[in-house]
């Protein structure tokens, strides 16, 4: 098992990000390691670090998240010179704003699941299959092998089953380019955020993972490890041949205003303790 993952609600408020201290940001991610465990490892220990020192110095959401990736891929390859990859599903979520940031290397994916059986794609995988993706790596000089076979998927350079990934230095043609996402989370309804590997989307349509978790949409809070372990069986039950990593959040408008109201406490208190050492 090589995928690692985030879950850090009070994201801004745990590195005291002053750019974005009136506002609740939590970050989620889900990295799918392959070819050893470094990437991945090093991935879900390095990441908020290096987000939090983008944040800091933009207030361009995408330019922070873009910047994060590369960044992140630039110092795994510098210092460990390993030769494993990974790729990534990161979604920060500002409930103040109740909107939803996606960043995204390769395949693993994230959708916003409601309650009114609508879904938002927080992620357009980087694909082998894609006419763009196959055009940029043989520009790069490497090469997509397809396969007669229906059970055999195309590889690059016939080695790796992915197109964009952190890490993979040797890999001719793979690159971490990332891609961003902004979606607004409606009021209206109980949203989930899912975050998963291609372990669970190979054998999942987001129908799927909404029938499987229709029976959580009236629970009130603590059901997320519940929903994440009943997906994660899904997959089994229909074949899944990959590891499975799925992450579930809860977006209900109810949660993200006790956040507002934590964060506010914790605003209050950060300032008497600056006032009582000043």
């Amino acid at each position: 098992m090589e995928d690692t993952h985030i879950c850090m609600p009070y994201f801004n408020l745990i590195f005291s990000n002053d750019e974005n201290k009136n506002e609740s940001l939590h970050l989620y991610a889900v990295f799918d390691g392959h070819g050893g465990h470094a990437a991945s490892q090093f991935a879900s220990i390095e990441y908020p670090f290096i987000l939090a020192e983008t944040l800091s110095s933009t207030p361009d959401m995408k330019k922070a998240l873009d910047t994060a990736l590369t960044t992140l891929n630039t110092r795994f390859k510098n210092k460990t010179h390993d030769d494993s990859g990974s790729t990534a599903a990161i979604v920060l979520y500002n409930s103040t704003t109740n909107q939803v940031h996606s960043s995204w290397v390769g395949d693993s994916e994230s959708f916003v699941l409601s309650s009114d059986s609508t879904f938002m794609r927080l992620v357009f995988p980087h694909k082998l299959e894609d006419p763009a993706e196959l055009k940029r790596i043989e520009n790069a000089g490497g090469r997509v092998v397809f396969y007669p076979s229906a059970d055999m998927v195309p590889r690059l350079n016939g080695n790796l089953a992915v197109a964009r990934a952190i890490g993979d230095a040797d890999e001719v043609g793979l690159e971490c380019i990332p891609d961003y996402l902004c979606e607004t989370v409606p009021k209206s309804t109980k949203s989930f955020l899912v975050i998963a590997c291609d372990g669970l989307w190979d054998v999942a349509l987001p129908q799927n993972c909404m029938n499987v978790l229709n029976c959580f949409y009236t629970d009130s809070k603590g059901f997320e490890e519940k929903a994440a372990k009943s997906l994660t069986s899904y997959a089994y039950a229909n074949y899944s041949t990959d590891n499975i990593s799925v992450i579930v959040v809860d977006l209900s408008p109810e949660l993200s205003n006790w956040v507002i109201f934590i964060q506010q406490k914790i605003i209050l208190l950060t300032n008497f303790f600056e006032l009582k050492i000043t």
